[in-house]
């Protein structure tokens, strides 16, 4: 299997750094060898423009591939996808790749410009604990996820 350009960052409420929402291409990027890319959105069902957590992973075997997990507090989008970057939207979508710009969800657009570089710092898998700090709070978020709203 040839491996998988994925972004990776997470957010809680209440952080004061929203790129990991908001600002694509200033995240990371790692060169995963896992089957799929991952963002994992949980909002408020009274209050859908607050988001809760949010998470832009690698894995092997998503929680959920694509699909809505809804409960009296909260709605979590789980979407995953198999193409270089295609987890660079805002979490609603199935996927950046596709053409869709997630209409009425404030989808991202990013532009590359030959011969320009792509401005992400780019992580390479070297074995265990190579990128520990940035695989530990993907974790975090999921276990206060659910905790939080119970997830199944």
């Amino acid at each position: 299997i040839a491996a998988l350009d994925c972004y990776i960052c997470s957010y809680v409420e209440g952080q004061t750094d929203m790129s990991c929402l908001n600002n694509v291409s200033s995240l990371p990027v790692i060169n995963c060898t896992q089957k799929y890319c991952l963002t994992v959105r949980e909002e408020y069902l009274k209050k859908p423009s607050q988001v809760r957590s949010f998470l832009r992973d690698c894995k092997e075997k998503p929680l959920l591939v694509n699909g809505i997990r809804t409960d009296d507090t909260c709605r979590t989008y789980h979407r995953s996808c198999q193409q270089n970057l295609c987890n660079g939207h805002n979490g609603r979508v199935n996927n950046s790749t596709t053409g869709s710009d997630g209409a009425g969800y404030g989808g991202n657009h990013n532009g590359i410009i030959p011969g320009k570089s792509n401005g992400h710092q780019h992580w390479q898998h070297q074995g265990i604990g190579s990128i520990q700090s940035l695989l530990l709070p993907p974790l975090i978020i999921y276990l206060y996820c659910c905790i939080s709203c119970q997830c199944n």
